[in-house]
């Protein structure tokens, strides 16, 4: 399968010359990496760890509107407009990223057409990607879009082992919830059920998927 991540669609010679303008920052779990309407003063290229991209919802609820891990470009869409970030970015473990400027990032652009290239392809797909969620969101139940939701996060970061398709990402039942658009409990009661049937098992950091086939069709 094609590398759908921005690090694995870049070519070698394009890693190293991001890897000469970038710093490599480490950052502990639970800080925000970049804050909501703020002004972009910085680009990331995660090299390990995970992060979500969360925004505020009604009352003040958290909506985790994305999971961010090893080879994924984060800030780049503020750095490029020069508007407000539309989501914040929290650590949900240690990370460790290339740290570009927002000045350091555009040049790299103008510099480097491949480079562009190579970013307008994220955010393109990024955006099928999202129009493909709400169309499923609206044609499916709450425990179509978390399987929905698990396969995708299996798709894109899972490691196939002799155990199944293992997603080591720590997010948590109200994180996926969040993405999905559902209650706490919807997400609980669904991921409950996929235990129980052996299709899926979580544990601290850690969900493995021992069925993906029978995943899909758990909701149909």
């Amino acid at each position: 399968m094609a590398s759908t991540d921005f690090w694995g669609m870049l070519d070698p010679t394009q890693r190293e010359v991001i890897r000469a303008a970038a710093l490599v920052r480490r950052f502990r779990s639970g800080t925000v990496l970049m804050s909501e309407g703020d002004r972009a003063r910085s680009v990331l290229v995660i090299v390990s760890g995970w992060a979500k991209v969360t925004t505020a919802g009604p009352g003040g609820h958290e909506a985790v509107l994305n999971v961010c891990g090893p080879g994924d470009i984060i800030g780049e869409i503020a750095a490029m407009d020069g508007g407000p970030r539309s989501g914040a970015v929290i650590a949900v473990d240690v990370v460790t990223a290339l740290y570009l400027t927002a000045e350091q990032f555009s040049r790299l652009l103008r510099g480097h057409p491949g480079i562009a290239t190579v970013v307008s392809r994220v955010i393109t797909g990024r955006l099928r990607a999202a129009d493909a969620r709400r169309r499923q969101f609206a044609d499916r139940t709450t425990a179509g879009r978390i399987v929905e939701l698990l396969a995708d996060l299996a798709d894109r970061y899972g490691v196939t082992t002799s155990d199944g398709v293992v997603v080591a990402l720590r997010i948590s039942q109200q994180d996926i919830a969040g993405m999905v658009a559902a209650s706490r409990e919807a997400a609980a009661r669904t991921l409950r059920a996929l235990r129980e049937a052996g299709v899926i098992s979580t544990a601290r950091r850690r969900l493995t998927i021992h069925r993906p086939e029978a995943l899909r069709t758990f909701a149909d």
